[in-house]
């Protein structure tokens, strides 16, 4: 009786141990399908090859040319919830810099928000999909690898809204790259995994779902005084240019560094930071009033990528009253966020020297230097910094958050499909030269 109890044990164990390997075989690929299938209708349905532990190796090209991004998934309908429409809102911050939360101590936090009787928490679980199961609102606001994106797929559920959040420009946003060993720009590649699809954007991206910019002009309405501004003082020193940064390094791929370097061979330029030859900035009101006495600032972003415009720019209009020298986004997209007739645009020019010759007209000469501070008249500027990018660092951030949410979230059939497609011409595809000059585009390394 026993040896006949043992042996049906052991065939049920090795039934048991052949299903479990059936499942490991194929079972997770199984889920995807069934968790996400193929909408009546979508051509070119192309899922990438499901392997969690394998390093990618698709190049952009091939990831835009293959990209699983227009499919239409199950998990674009977010399925209506009542204990998210009548209660609190849990927002799970799954990746972010580890700072925010071991130094700054930022989360747990609640935010109240004056025009909903609503409210919205957030949450750190970093890396740890046990922690967002239950939670109404995933945010994804720095790294992420395939199994980390895998490990939070298998726990994702009907109701949740997954947000893609960066202040980075979208060649440096993490969220769209996947390190593969040894760190640097040259060790990452475009993210290439099945499923890579998000609900919604939280960025500064006019395309975004929510808009968090660095800074933006506002026009005067009628009987608004203007701000006054001391442009004669301005004229009348000897300052000329003005350039922080603590970036310096001449390797990276859009040298920034050597740029400015050959430029103040041909004008007056004081460096501060660690990349200058001035002395530290001091802090607060006192660095802004010793700014202030320039003309001219420097105003180089990291990437040149669509609408990437940050606190550099906005700070030099709306902080330090000067005229912003500008490297960064194309030039429409300066033009249309911008005040009228506000900055020099360094890709307009010939040279470095045609560049340097027209600042140097400019600082001399009273009616064209006015000409850059005439929309003062008009509007004013105003300065946001980072803060205010990230919809877990402020009220403003997070109460635009639940807004959005509110009118747009959990209801019913009602698709939430976020606008950008990360790996297109308007995010990671949109990055490029600085400029269309071979003197600028000389000054990009090529990786």
């Amino acid at each position: 009786m026993a040896i006949g109890t043992d042996r049906k044990c052991l065939n049920v164990l090795l039934v048991v141990m052949t299903v479990v390997a059936i499942l490991l075989t194929c079972g997770i690929r199984t889920l995807r399908f069934e968790q996400y299938p193929k909408r009546k209708g979508t051509a070119n349905f192309t899922v990438f090859e499901l392997r969690p532990w394998d390093a990618y190796s698709k190049t952009l090209q091939h990831v835009q040319n293959e990209s699983s991004w227009n499919l239409s998934y199950t998990q674009n309908r977010v399925v209506p919830d009542q204990r998210v429409i009548s209660d609190t809102l849990i927002a799970a911050v799954f990746s972010c810099n580890p700072y925010w939360v071991s130094l700054r101590r930022c989360f747990p936090r609640t935010f109240e928000c004056p025009d909903t009787d609503k409210r919205i928490t957030f949450i750190a679980s970093i890396e740890d999909e046990s922690a967002i199961k239950d939670v109404d609102v995933v945010i994804f606001a720095t790294s992420v690898n395939s199994s980390t994106w895998e490990r939070a797929m298998a726990v994702r559920t009907p109701h949740q809204v997954w947000v893609y959040s960066t202040a980075e420009s979208s060649g440096n946003s993490p969220q769209v790259r996947e390190s593969m060993g040894g760190g640097g720009r040259g060790s990452a590649r475009p993210l290439g995994f099945n499923g890579y699809k998000f609900n919604m954007s939280f960025t500064y991206h006019s395309k975004s779902e929510v808009v968090a910019p660095f800074g933006e002009y506002i026009p005067f309405k009628e009987g608004i005084i203007m701000k006054n501004v001391n442009i004669t003082s301005k004229l009348q020193s000897k300052k000329m240019v003005a350039w922080i940064s603590s970036h310096c390094n001449p390797n990276a791929l859009n040298n920034r560094t050597g740029f400015v370097h050959d430029l103040a061979r041909l004008i007056p330029i004081d460096m501060y930071g660690a990349c200058g030859t001035k002395e530290h900035l001091p802090r607060g009101s006192s660095a802004t009033a010793l700014l202030q006495t320039y003309k001219f600032y420097i105003a180089f972003e990291n990437s040149c990528c669509s609408e990437y415009i940050t606190e550099k720019f906005w700070q030099a209009l709306a902080d330090y009253e000067l005229v912003p020298i500008v490297v960064g986004a194309s030039k429409t997209d300066y033009e249309r966020v911008a005040p009228p007739y506000s900055f020099i645009f360094a890709d307009d020019f010939d040279s470095v020297r045609d560049l340097a010759r027209y600042i140097r007209k400019v600082a001399t000469n009273t009616t064209l230097y006015n000409q850059y501070h005439h929309w003062r008249l008009m509007g004013e500027t105003f300065l946001y910094k980072s803060v205010r990018v990230y919809p877990f660092s402020s009220t403003e951030g997070a109460c635009a958050l639940l807004n959005f949410l509110e009118e747009n979230a959990w209801k019913g059939d009602q698709s939430l499909s976020m606008g950008i497609d990360p790996f297109g011409s308007e995010w990671l595809g949109s990055c490029g030269l600085c400029g269309k000059h071979d003197w600028m585009t000389a000054y990009r390394r090529h990786p």
